[in-house]
């Protein structure tokens, strides 16, 4: 059986692999992670999870460290494994700093205060009018500000993407920037914050 010093190698190892991706790469483990659960009832049992991680490629980790992986993962002790149990445990650590500016930027985003960003929000703060498929006539505006909210969804798409959704996706984006300052410069770069 592993020891609990070898359970945060693997869950690095598995944060590893999915960091390999790129800055979505959790999120495209959440789309294998929902592939996976078989019964439909949002949650992977040891079996599910044993095959989702089979074929995500994650490699290197052995079957004693993808059951102490799995009983890490299984914060409630149910003998399986929530959606959210999963992205919590999954996600690199953020820095107070780093929190912060996702939450600005989120806020910025969320116009109406609700708590979901809404194409309906994105219309008041972001202008499409410059977009290639919009003055092509590829894309409507509709469109283009769905597949905008899609880009940080890791389950089915809606036209809505909350807190935590936008949270992992930069969580992801943080596991690829070294230093505090370089994140906080994209954020205001990319927000206008």
């Amino acid at each position: 059986m592993a020891t609990q010093q070898e359970v945060p190698v693997a869950l690095e190892k598995l944060r590893a692999a999915c960091l390999a991706r790129g800055a979505s790469g959790i999120k495209s483990f959440g789309r294998t992670f929902r592939i996976y659960d078989d019964d439909g009832n949002k949650k992977l049992t040891l079996e599910e999870f044993k095959k989702g991680l089979h074929d995500y490629g994650v490699t290197g980790v052995s079957v004693d460290e993808i059951n102490e992986l799995f009983n890490v993962f299984d914060t409630d002790g149910s003998g399986s494994i929530s959606f959210d149990e999963f992205l919590v445990s999954l996600r690199p650590r953020l820095s107070a700093a780093r929190e912060n500016m996702i939450k600005k930027a989120f806020a910025k985003l969320d116009v109406d205060g609700s708590g979901e960003v809404t194409t309906e929000d994105l219309q008041k703060i972001y202008n499409v009018k410059n977009h290639p498929k919009y003055q092509s006539g590829e894309m409507t505006r509709k469109q283009i500000l769905q597949e905008f909210l899609n880009n940080y969804q890791a389950g089915p798409k809606d036209e809505k993407v909350t807190y935590e959704e936008f949270y992992n996706y930069y969580c992801g984006v943080s596991a690829s920037i070294d230093h505090d300052t370089y994140f906080d410069l994209m954020m205001r770069n990319s927000w206008g914050l």
